[in-house]
């Protein structure tokens, strides 16, 4: 089942190489899965199945994002990424160029029957961003709402593009993004990072409770 509910939003300045959408052979069947891989809320009538198309996983609309595709063919195809992929995606960032990174994706993706575990008991120990507490690209501020960085107020241009803080949405400079580990769910080998605004990193720093460290920034 991989019905539409709602549009999902689209990255702009990004465009994914053909080679890193999974056949869909290789997609994790939709009986594997109850709940989805990133959130870990059940399916139901309201929230509906979608595979991912980079790790063949499914997550719900809430957690997928809109890429473009470089098609063989003059143009672009718009496909649905999920959240967890978009993170890795997001280290290579502006354009992956390797297969190699495509199998980081890939990865993620685990054939386990068994539902997604949530990253908060597997973080318990770490001073990292938990996957739950990303902004939904739902929730992203448009591209076009924002003509100055929300922190330091500058003008976006060619030379001063806009990012989407992954913690509250906002469009910031590259000036004011700070790259913070995320804890993965438990059945998600490996590590990453994703972009925050110095805003929202303080604000993580400022809860980090008394006798841990505080987290390292990349």
């Amino acid at each position: 089942m991989d019905t539409t509910a709602t549009k999902e939003p689209t990255r702009s300045n990004y465009v994914l190489p053909l080679e890193y959408v999974m056949h869909p052979a290789k997609w994790v069947d939709d009986e594997q899965r109850d709940s989805c891989r990133v959130c870990s809320r059940n399916f139901n009538l309201l929230r509906r199945k979608h595979h991912c198309r980079v790790c063949g996983d499914l997550a719900c609309s809430n957690c997928l994002v809109r890429e473009a595709v470089e098609m063989t063919l003059p143009g672009t195809n718009d496909v649905k990424v999920c959240l967890l992929c978009i993170i890795v995606l997001d280290e290579t960032a502006p354009c992956p160029s390797s297969r190699s990174d495509a199998s980081s994706c890939s990865s993620l993706s685990s054939s386990s029957t068994s539902t997604s575990m949530t990253s908060r008991s597997h973080s318990a120990s770490c001073d990292v961003l938990l996957v739950d507490r990303l902004a939904s690209p739902l929730e992203w501020v448009p591209n076009h709402s924002r003509q100055f960085c929300l922190l330091c107020k500058a003008s976006f241009n060619p030379f001063r593009r806009k990012h989407h803080c992954r913690v509250c949405g906002e469009l910031v400079c590259s000036q004011c993004l700070i790259r913070m580990p995320v804890a993965l769910p438990r059945q998600i080998t490996g590590k990453t990072t994703t972009k925050a605004c110095v805003t929202c990193v303080m604000d993580h720093v400022e809860r980090t409770p008394v006798g841990r460290s505080a987290p390292r920034f990349y």
